[in-house]
């Protein structure tokens, strides 16, 4: 089983053009990812719960960031449920656009 924390982070810049400010704020979506301790067993459910959780604000433009530091292994099964399912929900650039993985488990 996964435990599944969310925060905000609001980045606000400022652009001067001909004498004029214009601010603009994105707002991206943090969540992080990780097991409990001495569990290895991902599940497809474990998947569909990241799924249900990120798939709202990335469906809305908003970027996400799914940080994965507290993972041992990321399962095929686990993978096919978020990401297979985001591309029956959205084209391949706009998921490279709006979702960023952070520490991902190597391969080895």
């Amino acid at each position: 089983m996964i435990i599944i924390t969310m925060s905000v982070t609001i980045v606000t810049f400022v652009i001067q053009s001909n004498e004029r400010n214009y601010e603009f704020s994105i707002q991206i979506m943090n969540y992080c990812v990780s097991e409990r301790i001495g569990f290895n067993d991902i599940t497809v459910e474990d998947g569909q719960r990241v799924y249900d959780a990120i798939a709202p604000h990335l469906l809305n433009h908003n970027l996400v960031t799914l940080d994965c530091a507290g993972m041992n292994i990321l399962t095929s099964p686990f993978l096919n449920m978020v990401i297979g399912q985001l591309l029956r929900d959205m084209t391949v650039d706009e998921l490279n656009n709006y979702l960023i993985f952070k520490n991902v488990p190597s391969l080895t």
